[in-house]
């Protein structure tokens, strides 16, 4: 969804590689996983990774939002408006949506699978060419309104009031699995590490003696950087863009971070960077502001608490926290850049 950063491969772009970090690549949530540890030996970054790869296997066999598992198995429930016990992930990962739903006064709503199945994209692989959902069908979804809300959580036990909830993770479940493989080498006694999944990553510690640092892929052209990010300790950076996943009817071209308040693809922003220290507000949050769009962006931004954010628009003005531009170094200097501070944080 978010295959935002260039792709890093064994050596940080811009850093080079050294004898003291060691890089390991392994695949999870559909995407090539790299994780980078600074001055750990060979052998125990090895078995970490093992590790680490069979806690993302579990955490995609619990939330996968169209294969057989956890997640299907309680929409399944929750279509019947039946209450089902939750264990402590899930529940936590409820609690959250729930939040950050509110926060984004609705932007960000894990509640609207539904709507990404009408539109097709709860596929490995999606057909690149293929009509859009009939305007009725979109208007009986927003009619039915399904939405967090519609989630009562008491205690462990949870229930479901709208027959229409469909719950998906896959806006918010990346942040959070990649900030528990931080927190678990952080237990392990690592220091310095950086866990890159598809471009949205964590970092704990440094480099050396300077801060992480990641490329940002100019988005309209894939080769050209168009800035250098520092990204320092216990610090995520999540991003959201329209042009990874997209198919064609022949005449239009449509992507698939959609609008829940029309129920279709958002228009305005082409991508969106949000640097935080709690990685699942990170990772729903670029995908709320670039919904919001230029003019709703910086009211969403001060009620999910967000101080760095980058936003592109299609005309290729970009949008800037001032706290983000203490992060970053343009590699290519936009012709327009807009720096928002009124209202944030």
């Amino acid at each position: 969804m978010k295959n935002f950063f260039l792709s890093l491969g064994f050596c940080l772009l811009l850093l080079g590689c050294d004898n003291t970090t060691h890089h390991s690549e392994l695949f999870a949530f559909g995407t090539r996983i790299t994780v980078s540890m600074e001055g750990v030996p060979a052998d125990k970054a090895r078995e970490l990774t093992k590790a680490i790869e069979q806690q993302f296997n579990v955490m995609n066999q619990q939330w996968h939002a169209w294969q057989p598992s956890t997640l299907t198995a309680i929409n399944a429930i929750c279509k019947n408006g039946e209450t089902y016990q939750a264990d402590d992930t899930v529940l936590e990962l409820l609690h959250y949506g729930k939040t950050l739903y509110t926060k984004s006064s609705g932007l960000f709503n894990p509640a609207a699978g539904e709507l990404i199945a009408l539109w097709g994209f709860l596929s490995n692989t999606p057909t690149l060419t293929r009509k859009p959902p009939h305007h009725s069908a979109i208007n009986d979804w927003l009619e039915q309104d399904p939405s967090m809300h519609d989630i009562t959580i008491k205690g462990y036990s949870v229930t479901c009031h709208n027959p229409s909830v469909r719950l998906d993770f896959g806006g918010f479940a990346k942040g959070y699995g990649v900030a528990a493989i931080i927190d678990y080498l952080q237990q392990q006694g690592v220091k310095n590490a950086m866990v890159n999944a598809g471009g949205d990553l964590v970092v704990i510690g440094s480099r050396g003696d300077r801060p992480w640092r990641v490329a940002l892929q100019h988005p309209d052209n894939p080769q050209q950087p168009l800035a250098v990010i520092d990204v320092h300790d216990e610090e995520g950076v999540f991003s959201s863009g329209t042009y990874y996943r997209k198919f064609s009817d022949g005449e239009k071209t449509y992507h698939h971070i959609l609008d829940p308040r029309n129920g279709y693809p958002a228009n305005g922003f082409i991508s969106a960077t949000v640097i935080h220290t709690d990685a699942t507000i990170a990772d729903a949050a670029a995908t709320s502001l670039l919904i919001a769009g230029p003019a709703e962006w910086p009211k969403i931004a001060h009620q999910m608490h967000i101080e760095n954010a980058l936003l592109v628009e299609s005309n290729g003005t970009v949008h800037v926290t001032p706290g983000m531009l203490e992060h970053i170094n343009w590699a290519t200097k936009p012709e327009k850049v807009m720096v928002y501070d009124e209202g944030l944080m």
